[in-house]
């Protein structure tokens, strides 16, 4: 079995996210998984939502900054 995951993180976030993937780096999601969501009271919606957070084309390429001034510039 083949098993890839997607991990992003941007300012503002606790701690980075990591989203089960498929081959292509597409999020994807087990029937077990949509089960402990609903049973958490997450709507269909809500869990669409944080997949298309993990979408290979919404997670930008890294950036690398030299200093914590130019960091706070590029966020």
């Amino acid at each position: 079995m083949f098993e890839a995951g997607v991990k992003h993180w941007k300012p503002g976030m606790a701690s980075p996210v990591e989203e089960a993937a498929d081959e292509g780096g597409d999020p994807v999601i087990t029937l077990a998984a949509l089960r402990n969501c609903n049973d958490a009271g997450e709507t269909l919606p809500d869990i669409l939502a944080r997949l298309e957070k993990a979408e290979a084309a919404a997670v930008p390429p890294l950036t690398l900054v030299e200093d914590a001034d130019a960091w706070q510039a590029a966020a």
